[in-house]
């Protein structure tokens, strides 16, 4: 009987050995995916921009680039077609990000065409050339079906901002940003200071639109004294995490 017991104990341990380690395995965060890609597109959206004369209207894909640091003597470039030949444009670094990683910015050349803008991204150091084509498919933008934003390393993204004086006076911050769907229930607020970060407040941005490539468009506004210099950041809480949006540290400013 009291063999029975020890090797019942025994076998209890060991299926709870077994469970915890079950439900001790998780799968890599998207840091730790990110942390072996020597180059990965953070987010890219298709930008449209008037003009007085014909066309009246042009088109051109900005975005910022992850890179891992594997050298001083490096080249990013990105290759884009808006379905009339490849261009190669260089893009250009901006700073350390917090994950330890350059962010390099890039902008295509403007184009009248109204057709897809495809491109790829080529980082070139140490003898060694690496590529984020989206896996063989390319990245493809287009205004026509609504594809305006790709968001890869990006979980959040300021999509565009502006301050002004509306008609009754008082002087209006407003703006959108991008996130990408990570699940129904969502928070975004955006956390700006006018007397630099010595005081803060929140401003809560609401549901506006959804593009493709599980992207939503959030919009905020609010007011704040005449005068001032605004500097803020954009957080994103999302399945218990919240994600933050400062500029790669630097905030934003208006």
């Amino acid at each position: 009987m009291k063999n029975k017991k020890i090797f019942s104990r025994i076998a209890a341990i060991a299926m709870a050995i077994t469970m915890s380690l079950a439900a001790g395995f998780t799968a890599p965060t998207q840091k730790a995916e990110a942390a072996g890609e020597p180059v990965k597109l953070y987010y890219a959206t298709l930008k449209a921009e008037g003009t007085n004369t014909p066309p009246y209207v042009t088109y051109y894909t900005k975005g910022h680039i992850s890179i891992q640091n594997l050298g001083t003597n490096k080249k990013v470039t990105v290759s884009c077609n808006y379905g009339t030949g490849w261009t190669t444009v260089p893009a250009t670094y901006v700073r350390t990000a917090s994950d330890g990683y350059e962010a390099w910015y890039f902008e295509t050349p403007k184009s009248a065409s109204y057709a897809t803008c495809s491109f790829a991204i080529k980082y070139e150091v140490n003898g060694a050339t690496y590529w984020d084509n989206n896996g063989g498919s390319n990245y493809n933008l287009s205004n026509a079906n609504n594809q305006k934003y790709v968001m890869q390393k990006s979980n959040v993204v300021l999509d565009n901002s502006q301050k002004y004086i509306n008609s009754t006076g008082a002087t209006v911050f407003e703006g959108s940003v991008a996130v990408k769907n990570l699940a129904y229930t969502k928070v975004v607020k955006v956390r700006y200071t006018t007397d630099n970060w010595v005081t803060y407040k929140e401003v809560s941005a609401s549901y506006g639109s959804s593009v493709q490539y599980n992207t939503e468009l959030w919009r905020f506004s609010t007011t704040v004294p005449a005068g001032t210099t605004i500097k803020y950041a954009i957080s994103y809480t999302v399945n218990g995490v919240t994600y933050w949006d400062n500029n790669f540290g630097a905030d934003y400013s208006l």
